[in-house]
């Protein structure tokens, strides 16, 4: 039957029923949606849907998944709520895809219809999903609404399968001779602290018994009857000395042949013992030879170590020791503690202290240097001490290491020495320490300090001048005229200012005198005007007021020209 003819069908059919008056969303899910599975074995999947409390009667999906992982073994549609199928299910192990659409005139309410079964193989292992890719539910509402809401998924995963080892064949014969081990004494010729003493072995499926042996013997038989049937055994307490494990396992064919294990216990620290100084306890010898030996009777001595003044031990096996006495590294002036402690071979140890005092050799004396050097020159020592010996002069700047130097002394005690590497400007304290063929020294000389400064640029009789001073002295002068230049400058800039006041003070006055003249001139002016108006003025009063016209002209002409060349002067 054709799909669309089927659909029609069923909305035909569908329209006898009666209407939904609430939709809810309807789901399509796997169950189960979750399992582990081993690698090779099928599983089942159920495609279901939920019709979320509406009536429906048709469903059609489209499901993916990995073909790498898993494939379809089959499709089954027993069970199902639906009786006519649009869509026949069928699916593509190639193309990892599952395929149905079905429906029903009968209509379904509920929250587990199930509309197919998938059977899955798992082909390797890991995890693989099953997803819907699209999907619908009809409603039987008489319209085929689609109340499709969610669409759930599966994540299946699948482990490889365990392929159990073959069983052991059984022997033929006696059982072979076990296979001792012990994880608390694991090598058979080495020593241990340890009094607890674990034994296992292997049991193979035919031993039937065990006879087990612990004694000091190497070799022993543990007997032809049966302690039981076990494969490890545990010895407490166990004092110290050589032991040995004896055991043979039997089967159906009688007894096998015995294994003998080894295991060396020493849990007693080695004897007391001194420390004994040749030179003595005070020496000026810087390296005093000790002489030390302790015992052990179980295990035997295994080695020393010597600790000076809480630094890193000095490992001394016995046989050095008993080979060459003990010699100290070189040692500084002073008291020194020495801790000696004897290891057995088991690890176990026993100390022993000692103290020495180093006598020290006769200090150098520091007789001559320059207590002022100027950067670039050479810094010269000079000193008296012991005959032929080396002295050492530590050179050392404010915050930083000393450096070393050496000379030796002549045989007179005098030396002499000078430093060739360069010094920077600053403060050094310097001091010598002697040392002799033997590697004995003294303590520090006294100690002197020396200053290294810019070299002297002018010499006048016996004071000197270095560049610091010419630096210092052209920094005052520069202060000094930049102080005078400053101070001129306020000066004329109040200069400045009573000028202008002063200034602007005549500019008035001018101004002033000016205005009184003009007034007085058109003042007589006027007068002349007033006489003109009566009668005809002589030739003497004519002359007079042309004169007075000229002169308030050119006043006026020049006294404008210098208050205007003021007033520039002013700005």
């Amino acid at each position: 039957m054709k799909r669309p003819l089927i659909f029609f069908i069923i909305l035909i059919l569908s329209l006898i029923n009666i209407p939904i008056t609430k939709a809810v969303g309807a789901s399509l899910y796997l169950t189960p949606s979750t399992g582990t599975y081993k690698v090779g074995s099928t599983f089942s999947v159920a495609v279901k849907v939920n019709s979320g409390g509406v009536a429906v009667n048709a469903a059609e999906g489209n499901l993916t998944f990995n073909p790498d992982k898993i494939q379809v073994v089959g499709l089954s549609k027993s069970g199902s709520i639906f009786d006519l199928w649009t869509t026949e299910p069928t699916f593509s192990n190639s193309t990892g895809s599952i395929v149905f659409g079905g429906g029903n005139p009968a209509t379904f309410i509920g929250i587990s219809g199930t509309i197919i079964t998938i059977s899955f193989r798992a082909k390797t292992s890991g995890t693989a999903k099953v997803n819907f890719s699209s999907g619908l539910v009809l409603a039987a509402d008489g319209k085929g609404t689609n109340i499709l809401a969610s669409m759930g998924s599966g994540n299946y995963t699948f482990s490889p399968t365990v392929v159990a080892p073959p069983a052991e064949p059984l022997p033929s014969g006696v059982p072979v001779k076990p296979d001792i081990s012990s994880s608390t004494h694991p090598e058979e010729n080495k020593w241990y602290s340890n009094s607890t003493v674990k034994f296992s072995w292997k049991l193979h499926r035919d031993v039937t018994g065990a006879s087990i042996l612990f004694d000091q013997k190497p070799v022993s038989n543990p007997g032809p009857i049966s302690d039981g049937l076990f494969d490890t055994k545990i010895y407490d307490n166990v004092s110290d000395g050589i032991w040995y494990l004896h055991l043979k396992l039997r089967n159906k064919y009688g007894w096998g042949q015995i294994r003998h294990f080894r295991v060396q216990i020493d849990i007693a620290a080695p004897q007391p013992f001194s420390i004994e100084i040749k030179e003595g306890k005070e020496t000026d010898n810087p390296q005093p030879t000790l002489f030390f030996e302790s015992k052990d009777d179980i295990s035997g001595i295994d080695c020393y170590k010597v600790r000076t003044d809480g630094e890193e031990p000095e490992v001394v096996t016995q046989e050095e020791m008993l080979a060459n006495p003990y010699k100290l590294p070189l040692q500084s002036p002073g008291k020194h503690s020495m801790i000696v402690e004897a290891f057995d071979k088991a690890g176990n140890s026993t100390a022993a202290t000692i103290e020495v005092n180093i006598l020290p050799i006769e200090k150098p004396q520091i007789t001559k240097y320059s207590k002022r050097l100027s950067l670039g020159d050479t810094l010269i020592l000079e000193g008296t001490s012991l005959p032929n010996i080396i002295i050492k002069c530590y050179i050392q700047k404010e915050g930083k290491k000393p450096v070393v130097g050496e000379e030796r002394a002549d045989e007179n005690g005098n030396w002499i020495y000078a430093h060739d590497k360069s010094m920077g400007s600053g403060v050094y304290k310097i001091y010598a320490i002697a040392v002799d063929e033997r590697g004995a020294q003294s303590y520090p000389s006294q100690e002197v300090t020396v200053a290294v400064t810019l070299p002297t640029l002018l010499k006048i009789g016996n004071i000197a001048i270095d560049y610091l001073t010419v630096i210092i002295v052209l920094l005052v002068l520069i202060g000094l005229i930049a102080f005078g230049i400053y101070w001129g400058w306020h000066k004329f800039r109040l200069f400045r200012k009573r000028l202008r006041k002063e200034t602007k003070e005549a500019e008035d006055a001018l101004h002033k005198a000016f205005s009184l003249l003009r007034e007085e001139i058109t003042e007589q002016l006027e007068k002349l005007e007033n006489v003109k108006g009566k009668r005809k003025l002589t030739k003497k009063e004519e002359e007079i007021e042309e004169q007075l016209k000229k002169d308030i002209d050119i006043a006026q002409k020049y006294i404008g020209k210098e208050i205007e060349d003021i007033e520039e002067e002013l700005k």
